[in-house]
């Protein structure tokens, strides 16, 4: 596909740790809210019995302790890392503003979940 929709414009793809809310502008044709807001934003507290995030989280942060980079929990289960670097739940991507510490804690990780970087 064209990526181009000639009803409603052009896509766009956006991160999902970029997006901040959702707004529906027009009513949708099923009643699948509940899994629109799950596939799009998995880290919000009702969504995330499925795993947990608590033991994860707690194996993040021995791994960043490990770097000796500081990592401290914050509201949300959510975690920040160098004291400007913010992770949500499922701990996959982070958001900052600083995209140098963002591009070193990123590396580390993607070495938290898929191991050290031969």
């Amino acid at each position: 596909s064209s990526g181009i929709n000639a009803e409603y414009g052009r896509t766009v793809v956006v991160p999902a740790s970029s997006v901040a809310s959702l707004s529906v502008l027009q009513p949708p044709e099923t009643n699948n809210l509940a899994e629109i807001d799950g596939k799009y934003f998995p880290w919000t507290v009702d969504k995330l019995e499925t795993r947990d995030w608590a033991t994860v989280r707690g194996q993040l942060i021995a791994h960043f302790n490990q770097h000796r980079i500081p990592i401290q929990e914050t509201a949300e289960g959510c975690v920040q890392i160098a004291g400007c670097v913010t992770c949500r739940p499922p701990y996959r991507a982070c958001s900052s503003t600083n995209d140098i510490i963002l591009a070193r804690v990123q590396k580390l990780l993607d070495s938290f979940h898929n191991g050290p970087a031969s």
